[in-house]
């Protein structure tokens, strides 16, 4: 016997009530929206940032 087909058993046997949905049939079809664009800008010195100690 297997240590561990007790359990098995309950697991595969246990009424959990879930129901498989529905899956659509036919040819998937992908609808895709234009995004806004964010445009930031960033003023300020390269010299300061860029310097190294």
């Amino acid at each position: 016997m297997i240590i561990y087909e007790d359990y098995y058993d309950k697991l595969v046997n246990y009424e959990h009530g879930f129901e498989m949905p529905e899956l659509p049939t036919g040819e998937d079809t992908v609808e895709t929206k234009e995004r806004k664009r964010n445009v930031v800008v960033l003023i300020g010195s390269v010299k300061r940032s860029m310097k190294t100690n």
